[in-house]
């Protein structure tokens, strides 16, 4: 066979190769984006149903957990804080590990308070299902104890974000 007509056929195979990975990030950044929508309307149903479950566990059960945040929520309105936007950054390529995959996405979330504005976050993704679907923890505030209690099977090989102080500007 000429070696010419084998140009086609190896860019199509590579081509297919390299789509592999892309549903389970777009999978990923599609499901980050439904998440953050939910937190920007005050969706906590979604927002749970989106969240790791080992993590809704911690709280008791689905309906804690949306307990919590509605009480969280309010309380963060009436010290002046507010909601103002969010981004959705790409996800990382997934890393497997025991039997699930692990991303990062990183977020930047807007927020007004009395004479300031802050931002800064990430999401750890979690799929339990090969990437078909994917929960999600809010992996600013995970501490050590907190990742290995809800996620021993975590890769040893992933390292999360560091996590800086919020940036604060002074509003104008």
């Amino acid at each position: 066979m000429n070696r010419t007509k084998l140009i086609p056929i190896a860019v199509s195979l590579c081509a297919c190769v390299t789509s592999l990975g892309e549903p389970r990030t777009k999978t990923i950044d599609e499901q980050a984006k439904k998440m953050s929508k939910a937190g920007q309307r005050g969706d906590y149903e979604t927002l749970v149903g989106l969240t790791y479950p080992a993590l809704v566990q911690q709280f008791g059960n689905r309906a804690k957990m949306i307990e919590v945040m509605k009480t969280a929520a309010q309380e963060t309105a009436a010290s002046g804080v507010k909601m103002v936007g969010a981004k959705v950054g790409s996800a990382t390529k997934p890393i497997p590990s025991q039997g699930k995959l692990f991303s990062i996405v990183p977020t930047v979330n807007g927020m007004t308070a009395p004479n300031a504005r802050i931002t800064q976050k990430f999401l750890l993704a979690i799929s339990s299902d090969n990437g078909r679907t994917w929960s999600f923890i809010e992996g600013s505030g995970i501490s050590p104890g907190l990742l290995s209690k809800v996620l021993p099977d975590f890769p040893s090989e992933m390292r999360l974000p560091v996590v800086e102080k919020p940036i604060i500007r002074q509003a104008r």
